[in-house]
């Protein structure tokens, strides 16, 4: 998404500037090490947030049970709160339909109620960004992006498994 962002920032009748952002939680799983080189490389200013969510997870959810939610909100809290600071006024986030789809099913089975993410969202009360989900229409498909990856000399990650 970031190539496709910087393609058409190079392209685009207005001027902007993108800030790619993520958090790491202090889980034995994060790893990030891969995305400085690539985005200096890029010659991209970046920003990672370090904060220990994985602690809290841990503390609030029992063992057995599933993180994903908590941690997701964390996650999600930590990137708006950093887009805040940065004064950004739009995030792109890179949800997929499987992950529309994951998370429709987990309201279901979890929460007795048909909802999942929206495809935008808009922070009416202070007005200062919207979002937008824009993969949310493509199908999740590996070989397809190990292959831009490939082509584009990108890194691929792969997710690590949630420890419970």
């Amino acid at each position: 998404m970031l190539d496709i962002l910087l393609g058409l920032q190079k392209r685009a009748p207005v001027r902007f500037s993108i800030v790619p952002s993520t958090s790491t939680s202090a889980s034995p799983a994060s790893r990030l090490t891969c995305c400085p080189p690539t985005l200096q490389k890029l010659g991209v200013e970046y920003h990672i947030e370090t904060e220990d969510t994985y602690s809290t997870v841990q503390r609030v959810i029992p063992d057995g049970k599933t993180k994903c939610s908590l941690c997701s909100r964390l996650r999600r809290g930590i990137l708006y709160r950093v887009a805040d600071e940065l004064g950004a006024t739009r995030i792109a986030l890179g949800h997929h339909r499987d992950d529309i789809l994951a998370t429709f099913f987990l309201n279901i089975f979890y929460g007795g109620r048909l909802k999942t993410m929206p495809p935008s969202w808009c922070r009416t009360m202070a007005g200062t960004w919207s979002s937008a989900r824009w993969p949310m229409w493509k199908k999740k498909t590996r070989s397809a992006g190990q292959k831009f990856s490939s082509i584009r000399s990108f890194p691929v990650t792969r997710a690590a498994a949630s420890p419970t």
